[in-house]
């Protein structure tokens, strides 16, 4: 019995043990997604800036871009904007 005994708080002490580490590794990982998602944050707000600065040369500066070009620019523009949606 007291070798059952001794076994189990064995056990125990290595679940607590293993616990102990999930809990550490869950923690590290929290603070890696709030850190990625505020350079995510940063890289939208960057997007919206570049594409509001392209949008002005564009319409400035059109005439003298292809119509292609002109067309490529306003897909990108519509795919980074959609994309940066809160």
């Amino acid at each position: 019995m007291k070798n059952k005994i001794k076994q189990l708080e064995e056990e125990l002490h290595e679940q607590c043990v293993l616990n102990g580490k999930g809990s550490e590794r869950e923690a590290n990982l929290l603070g890696k997604v709030e850190r990625l998602e505020r350079e995510n944050a940063a890289l939208r707000t960057a997007a919206v800036e570049v594409c509001a600065i392209a949008r002005v040369w564009v319409t400035v500066w059109g005439d003298k871009l292809s119509p292609d070009t002109v067309k490529r620019f306003a897909e990108l523009e519509k795919q980074i904007l959609k994309n940066t949606q809160p």
